[in-house]
């Protein structure tokens, strides 16, 4: 198992962001932990704010079809949360992936509109 260090920003529109590295998996099991949501920088969305709503992350092969997704809800973060496909299975099939992710829409108008994450990706 490989693991590989993620970090990024999520639109608090609830919009997708669709991230470019590709990574190879060898099939089975895949498990993201997000070990830090933060805001990050004036006009954000405050901590409590950020920490009291889900983020969702996809596994999206090179065709750009997401195949398998995870919800992680506060409370969760730090932990190693499996990926499912669409019929509640966790074995990914073997390619090349790359993450997808949104975060739970924010209502009302922010300066920064993005929550800032961490963590670790698992692939085979």
């Amino acid at each position: 198992m490989t693991i590989h260090p993620i970090e990024g920003d999520l639109p608090i529109s609830g919009g997708v962001r669709s991230y470019p590295t590709f990574r190879n998996h060898a099939g089975g099991t895949s498990t993201i932990a997000v070990t830090n949501v933060n805001k990050m920088g004036a006009g954000a969305p405050t901590a409590a704010a950020s920490a009291n709503r889900y983020i969702r992350f996809g596994l999206r092969n090179t065709g750009g079809s997401q195949i398998a997704s995870v919800q992680i809800n506060p409370g969760q973060w730090g932990h190693n949360m499996i990926f499912r496909r669409s019929n509640n299975s966790a074995n990914i099939p073997s390619g090349r992936y790359a993450l997808n992710g949104r975060s739970e829409k924010f209502s009302g108008t922010y300066l920064h509109p993005h929550r800032y994450f961490k963590g670790s990706l698992k692939l085979t």
